[in-house]
């Protein structure tokens, strides 16, 4: 089986991401990883940020630019790389990955922030895509309507938030959804506190999403590390202050 992380930004492509494709492979090849899945952002921060100026076509080069880049670095490593993306939901600011859709959809749907949830699990399945949730409970955010999503991160392991994890878990049960896990990886050096295991044979993005979408995954998230690196982050920031 294969090791990957299935939540990821990078620089250049999500605002709040400061790592390079370079870190990217060198940190998670480090921890025992064979791929990764890029996960940038969509929203209107991103656009008037990351791709300030840039018209929907270009801003969608852009994105699988960044893409191909790090592909071509993981090929190179012998280091698998996908794509997904990260999209925020108006007006609710909810998010929500989008796995196992084609380049072509992208370019036709460039501006898919302008969507509500419904109107984006209505593309989304129309293409085939898988759709969930992502950080359902974080502390700012509130859980989507479940009858508008394949699944939900049921751990989210980013150190700076708190995600409340055991409420989005339930959150899974009670509605029947696919559970998910992602470190939601941002910088280099940033503690990986999740994976997914995978079949070796999994080689592009529509194929991952085929297996994720079964059910079949095995996923392990590091609530004991998490909640530590979460407890330290939040005491250096009380000292800064």
């Amino acid at each position: 089986m294969m090791k990957i992380e299935t939540h990821l930004h990078c620089l250049g492509g999500s605002v709040c991401a400061t790592c390079s494709a370079n870190d990217i492979v060198n940190d998670y090849k480090a921890a025992g990883y064979d791929g990764v899945v890029l996960t940038n952002h969509m929203s209107p921060h991103t656009v008037e940020s990351s791709y300030l100026g840039l018209n929907p076509k270009e801003r969608t080069d852009a994105f699988f630019a960044l893409y191909d880049n790090l592909k071509e670095k993981g090929e190179r490593e012998n280091f698998k790389v996908f794509y997904g993306i990260e999209v925020r939901c108006a007006p609710t600011n909810t998010e929500y990955m989008l796995y196992g859709f084609s380049r072509e959809f992208l370019y036709k749907n460039a501006d898919l922030f302008t969507c509500s949830q419904q109107e984006l699990f209505s593309l989304a399945s129309s293409a085939g895509a898988f759709m969930y949730q992502t950080h359902p409970f974080r502390v700012g955010i509130t859980a989507g309507d479940p009858k508008y999503m394949h699944g939900a991160e049921a751990f989210n392991g980013h150190f700076h938030h708190m995600n409340n994890n055991a409420l989005a878990n339930d959150f899974c049960e009670k509605n029947g959804l696919i559970k998910m896990f992602g470190t939601d990886y941002h910088e280099k050096g940033q503690p990986i506190t999740s994976c997914a295991f995978v079949p070796d044979n999994v080689d592009d993005v529509f194929a991952l999403t085929e297996y994720l979408r079964s059910g079949k995954a095995e996923f392990k998230g590091d609530e004991v590390y998490y909640q530590e690196q979460n407890k330290k982050y939040r005491e250096m920031k009380g000292r800064c202050k």
